[in-house]
């Protein structure tokens, strides 16, 4: 059959006309050769529709070419790829639309201008205002937090709040933070991500979580609360070598609100709540009690050993049987009493 377009003698697709006929005289796709795309000028999220988006350029702009183009029921499987150039506040795009009409692909292009303006989003709106949902207090117990310890909680809780950022929650931001009685207080934007954060200190550090809210107004007929979260920490740290009723107890993992300590002068492991310990005196870290002393002779049960400064001679008890003595074996001295050190966790 003879095409009606071109004349020619091929299969005909429809309405008469061969397929490249019918592809030359049909459009597929129609939209706006200008667009307006609103940015925030402080973190650079895109507005779409009603919704500010910390999404990626080219993201955003294929967002705004599904709303706003038509596209042909009779292309299936379509692809957008995009070709920009940015010009002062204007960007100019080249846009590919790329999709299967009978099995067959066919393509269009588009030049759109797209024209930038900036404002600034609701979430960096709420920074600037200094906006806070919830308060996170992390305070010592019976020791003080060193700075380096302190150095780590912050750091712990600032690289959670950015991995919640790049998951996606762009209302989550860290609003301020100070050192206040001997810890760290933290304004949260989002009260369901400060109360996550905290139970998460509290399962590495170990404390306890109190709760208590404050009426800060009202919106939309709502009674607004903002949130406190403090989290008290264990008396005692990881590490920390105390003395509880004339025994001696070294810290070997701190989680939620129990200590794990080895019982030094039995060697035997406890799991201890915050009040069983509350009477406990604070000894010293059990780097400063470390020594590496000498292997002068080994039995079974007992090992002899030579203290490295001293060079005093002294015997300690295995952990058990079947500890073997190391280069790396170190020993605690707590006045005339020496221990093998535990592994902390």
């Amino acid at each position: 059959m003879f095409c009606v377009d071109c004349g020619e003698e091929k299969p005909i697709f429809r309405e008469g006309s061969c397929f490249e006929c019918y592809v030359k005289n049909h459009q597929f796709t129609k939209g706006p050769s200008i667009f307006h795309l609103m940015q925030c000028k402080s973190c650079g999220a895109f507005r779409y529709k009603t919704h500010w988006k910390a999404e990626e350029f080219e993201t955003i702009v294929k967002q705004n070419i599904k709303n706003e183009f038509v596209i042909s029921p009779e292309l299936k499987n379509v692809e957008i790829t995009l070709d920009c150039n940015k010009e002062e506040d204007a960007i100019f795009c080249k846009i590919t639309f790329s999709g299967v009409l009978d099995e067959k692909t066919v393509s269009e292009d588009h030049f759109v201008e797209i024209r930038l303006k900036y404002n600034v989003c609701d979430v960096c709106s709420k920074k600037f205002g200094g906006y806070h949902e919830a308060i996170i207090q992390i305070r010592p117990g019976q020791r003080k937090l060193s700075r380096e310890k302190r150095d780590e909680m912050q750091t712990f809780v600032e690289d959670l709040i950015r991995s919640m950022q790049e998951q996606g929650n762009r209302k989550l931001f860290l609003t301020d933070m100070g050192v206040e009685h001997g810890g760290l207080t933290f304004f949260i934007s989002d009260k369901q991500a400060a109360y996550s954060i905290i139970k998460k200190v509290q399962d590495l550090f170990g404390g306890d979580i109190q709760v208590s809210t404050k009426n800060v107004g009202m919106k939309d007929g709502k009674q607004l609360y903002r949130y406190t979260y403090l989290l008290r920490l264990l008396p005692f740290q990881q590490g920390d070598v105390f003395k509880l009723n004339d025994e001696y107890f070294i810290v070997v993992h701190v989680g939620g609100i129990q200590l794990h300590v080895v019982n030094l002068l039995i060697n035997s492991d406890l799991f201890l709540k915050a009040n069983e310990v509350e009477q406990g005196i604070f000894i010293a870290t059990a780097e400063d009690l470390s020594i590496k002393p000498v292997l002068v002779n080994e039995t079974k049960h007992e090992l002899q050993l030579m203290h490295p400064k001293t060079y005093t001679i002294f015997t300690v008890k295995k952990p058990n049987d079947s500890y073997q003595f190391t280069d790396e074996t170190k020993v605690l001295q707590i006045n005339e009493y020496f221990f093998i050190k535990p592994e902390i966790k």
